[in-house]
């Protein structure tokens, strides 16, 4: 017993000095692979190995640090530490143009956790896809309007079934749009399929879990939902291989148009199903649990908005829009408070500290002399702009109708999907959001609704304040076990 207890001692002090070479083997090896940028200055520690106390900083106060940062060397660039590599932090107006312009052989969108995330689940597909579909939506929004709007009223009845229902927020929201999302996608019987909520409600969980645990790492929490998108894809591809000779739009026999339309573009492909399928998980993947998070923090801001200077003045607002017309997209552009409302709490609960994430693809130097070295990685700092009083008045206040701006032309520039350098909720330039006009439609349909038939508010005893977002390095989540009760208007 003695001798084997010896053996364990023995193996013990022999393996973690070893562990512990090849720990700062690896750590200075990385080091040695990062760019010179020693001479943008940094918050925190700067030298190795103290750099990784950075790291550690970053990943529990990145928004402190950011905000540190844009306060100290606004309007040039400082730079902050992860894990495996420095980010050169963009601010000021100037700088975050230039970068927006930069060409794309100079200045590439870094994708590389969007890529990670997806391949891990078995979805095989270019996060560069993603887009022209987005693209595409965008293009037939008024055509689909209906079928979105049919399929919000049903999906909000389903989830708040009572007249006064209390639900998880996070729930619902990501049920409401992953039906509304796939109903203009693959149609009324897949997007109501219990197997594609369920998956859309991982895919979150999966994003959270990831930001939580494994932040500075590869996101392999995801090889988890394989099983699941396989069940999902399987309800897909059938579609797809049963298409008919005309794909025409809104068609009688097939009324999805614009699968119709991605059947018809790869048609010669002998693997179209499987690549059509798996742009569409993509989509799923990618912009669904976006905009769940995105309208769940609104939905907190609802709930403890005040009933007569906020809440009232948008369900007056929408009374008169719908009762013009009906619900249509031009009721929905004359609903200013409401697209207030969800800008303004984008602005102050933006899910990212960081935006348009850039990688250098050759040496860059900027106009005020910052330079720096190609495969460095650039972003902008998205909350801390947001919160800049030169910027916005009171900036940690929620002012629900700040962007409600005149009418006319010029008013656009308050719009809830436009961009602009002082807005980066969507990011900026040609990185930008390609679905936030879809985004923004559907998000504005869904509160409209809530508003004008639902009181919402937090559930019993949970008090009257707004429940606390969290921060996992630059990435803002709302609390995901919040519970409101919505009870229905006579």
């Amino acid at each position: 017993m003695d001798s084997m207890a010896g053996d364990e001692v023995t193996h013990a002090t022999i393996i973690f000095p070893v562990v512990l070479v090849l720990l700062v083997a690896f750590l200075v090896r990385v080091q040695q692979r990062q760019s010179d940028l020693t001479r943008i200055p940094t918050v925190g520690p700067s030298r190795f190995p103290l750099s990784y106390i950075g790291a550690v900083q970053f990943l529990f106060h990145a928004e402190r640090l950011l905000q540190e940062g844009y306060q100290h060397y606004k309007p040039s660039a400082f730079k902050v530490a992860r894990f495996t590599r420095w980010i050169v932090v963009i601010t000021g107006p100037r700088l975050v143009e230039e970068l927006r312009k930069a060409p794309e052989d100079e200045m590439s969108y870094d994708a590389t956790t969007d890529s990670k995330e997806l391949t891990s689940t078995g979805i095989h597909v270019d996060i560069g896809h993603i887009a022209p579909l987005s693209t595409h939506l965008t293009r037939n929004l008024p055509l689909m309007f209906s079928e979105m709007r049919d399929e919000m009223v049903t999906a909000i009845g389903d989830a708040m079934p009572n007249v006064s229902a209390t639900v998880s927020a996070i729930d619902a929201s990501t049920e409401i749009f992953s039906r509304v999302c796939n109903r203009i996608l693959v149609g009324l019987e897949v997007c109501r399929s219990p197997e594609m909520t369920v998956l859309n409600k991982q895919f979150l969980e999966g994003k959270a879990r990831g930001k939580a645990i494994l932040s500075a790492l590869p996101m392999y929490l995801f090889i988890a939902l394989r099983g699941r998108v396989n069940r999902v894809r399987s309800l897909i591809e059938p579609m797809i291989a049963q298409k008919p000779e005309d794909f025409g739009m809104f068609g009688k026999e097939y009324p999805h148009g614009i699968l119709s339309s991605l059947i018809a573009a790869d048609s010669s492909n002998p693997k179209a199903s499987r690549h059509i399928a798996d742009a569409i998980l993509a989509l799923n993947a990618h912009a669904i649990p976006a905009l769940s998070l995105t309208f769940t923090h609104a939905l907190y801001h609802l709930a403890t908005a005040s009933p007569s200077d906020v809440v009232q003045p948008m369900r007056e607002e929408v009374e008169a829009a719908v009762g013009r017309g009906g619900w249509t997209p031009s009721a929905l552009e004359r609903m200013r408070r409401i697209d207030s409302f969800l800008k303004e709490s984008m602005r102050v609960s933006g899910l990212h500290a960081l935006t348009m994430l850039r990688k250098s693809r050759t040496d860059y130097t900027f106009s005020d002399g910052t330079h720096v070295p190609k495969g460095t990685i650039l972003a902008v700092a998205c909350a801390a702009t947001h919160a800049d009083p030169s910027k916005y008045p009171s900036p940690q206040t929620f002012d629900a109708f700040r962007f409600v701006q005149g009418s006319g032309q010029a008013a656009s520039r308050y719009q809830l999907s436009t961009t602009a350098p002082d807005f980066l909720g969507w990011g900026y330039g040609r990185a930008a959001c390609p679905g936030r006009f879809v985004a923004a439609v559907q998000m504005k349909m869904v509160l409209a609704h809530l508003v004008l038939h639902y009181d919402v508010r937090l559930e019993d005893g949970a008090g009257d304040v707004r429940p606390r977002d969290w921060w996992v390095g630059s990435e803002r989540l709302p609390d995901l076990s919040a519970r409101l009760m919505f009870k229905k208007r006579r």
